[in-house]
């Protein structure tokens, strides 16, 4: 049978990069918060709080036509911060990503990527894998 699930969440995020050579590294710590099926569910009413890093590398070449192309390796650990289940607090995800980025000009680029998600300390753990494709323009 299929439903509906309605999710609710906010999050602040701080972020750090360093530029050295060609390599452009990138530490993201977000802090999230989430309900689930509010009115739904038993517990639907009591946020999920985690805390996701997120560390990147990117390359940028310097010659034509490769300066265009900015491929990147990432990290993501998700940290969850409260004690609802019988798993407790501690990382319960991970993800890990390689992509490339393509560069139209200065606004306007592509990217193309695969991400590996793993579950962990939860019962019956997905594993997931996910390819992505996104567009983005910058004004």
């Amino acid at each position: 049978s299929t439903r509906l699930s309605t999710r609710h969440q906010w999050y602040v995020a701080g972020f750090y990069k360093l530029k050295l050579q060609r390599f452009d590294w990138s530490w993201r710590c977000m802090y999230q918060q989430q309900v689930q099926d509010i009115y739904s569910s038993d517990f639907g009413y009591i946020p999920e709080t985690v805390i996701r890093n997120k560390f990147t590398v990117k390359y940028k070449a310097a010659y034509y036509p490769w300066y265009r192309f900015t491929p990147y390796i990432a990290y993501e650990a998700y940290y969850k911060t409260d004690n609802n289940d019988k798993f407790g607090s501690g990382f319960n995800r991970s993800r890990t990503f390689i992509g490339i980025f393509y560069a139209f000009n200065k606004k306007t680029e592509i990217e193309f990527y695969e991400m590996y998600e793993h579950h962990f300390n939860t019962n019956f753990p997905p594993r997931n894998f996910v390819t992505g494709i996104g567009f983005s323009v910058n004004f």
